[in-house]
């Protein structure tokens, strides 16, 4: 079982009806440390299918990442994380913030909305996921769910971790 496929199982678990009264109400918060790397996932909604994401973080113990460690990790993350909606690219390298920001390639477009992936990597060992809608009339920014089936979050979830440990 690769740690993925475990830490989905875990996330079920987690998600079990009988587990509600514990759970409490959306947004569920999903926590869980695997090999000195913390994993938070807040959850909007889920069937037996797929989950309704709102944000995945990892924060790994090892907090004195260079900026320059953090690009080769953002390029390690453009290359494997190819099977979202968009592909990533490299937005913006801030060596005084300690971080690195990406965001989808061709965001989705339609009259009134702009949506986007975006991925920050930060100095201090953190990795955070999100998908933002811009609307274009009020030009606000607001974050918005993302789905995964299960198949796609083991995959993001190897993907990620990969690149956090290595």
């Amino acid at each position: 079982m690769s740690l993925g496929q475990s830490l989905v199982q875990q996330l079920r678990d987690f998600l079990l009806p009988e587990k509600d009264s514990k759970r409490g109400v959306a947004p569920y918060h999903f926590e869980t440390v695997i090999e000195k790397i913390a994993l938070h996932l807040k959850i909007s909604d889920f069937d037996r299918l797929s989950f309704m994401i709102e944000e995945i973080v990892l924060q790994s113990s090892n907090n004195h990442f260079a900026v320059e460690q953090l690009k080769q990790r953002a390029d390690r993350l453009i290359s494997k994380v190819t099977y979202l909606l968009e592909d990533f690219h490299l937005v913006e390298m801030d060596s005084h913030s300690g971080q690195v920001q990406l965001r989808s390639q061709a965001p989705q477009k339609d009259d009134r909305y702009l949506s986007f992936y975006e991925i920050l990597l930060s100095s201090d060992g953190r990795i955070s996921l999100r998908r933002y809608k811009h609307d274009r009339e009020s030009q606000l920014r607001s974050a918005t769910p993302m789905h995964f089936t299960e198949e796609l979050l083991v995959k993001l979830l190897n993907d990620f971790f990969d690149v956090v440990l290595n």
